[in-house]
């Protein structure tokens, strides 16, 4: 599937977020309970969540066996207490490249090369973790082929 690979700039975001080293296989699972266990607590103190949960993967791929260092994260309106392992922080503004994946997660690596392809050809360096954010998943349909997830690389010029 050819990615159309697009920059833009984006202000500071402030996210509610839960960071653990997670299984691959348990993944979807991690990424799910967080967004809930968020979901909840930003509502019970009467917080406002502004956008689509997403993941920060801070580690890179192959780097922890069998797993990843990932941070779930839901967009909040206005900046909420940290409280147990859930913690309340800002995304700085920047310019990030991004693509959409359509389909189901087990491909969507070649996203992640995409964008990482387009970074190297043109100048760019990480200025970040990469991160996906989920546009439409299994909480909006059954059908793993109209999932979309947003691919998206903080970047700066290269040094």
């Amino acid at each position: 599937m050819p990615y159309e690979v697009q920059i833009r700039e984006v202000g500071p975001q402030t996210i509610m977020s839960i960071r653990a080293v997670v299984p691959t296989l348990e993944m979807v699972k991690f990424f799910d309970d967080a967004c809930n266990e968020m979901r909840a607590y930003v509502t019970q103190i009467g917080g406002r969540i502004v956008g689509p949960a997403m993941s920060l993967w801070q580690s890179e791929p192959g780097l922890i066996k069998d797993g990843f260092d990932i941070e779930t994260c839901l967009p909040v309106e206005h900046p909420v207490p940290s409280i147990g392992r859930m913690r309340c922080s800002e995304l700085p503004a920047g310019v990030h490249v991004f693509t959409v994946h359509h389909g189901p997660y087990d491909d969507m690596s070649n996203a992640f090369d995409a964008v990482w392809k387009w970074i190297q050809e043109n100048d760019y360096e990480m200025a970040g973790p990469p991160r996906d954010v989920v546009l439409e998943g299994p909480k909006d349909t059954n059908d793993p082929t109209a999932y979309r997830t947003e691919i998206v690389f903080p970047i700066s010029a290269r040094k």
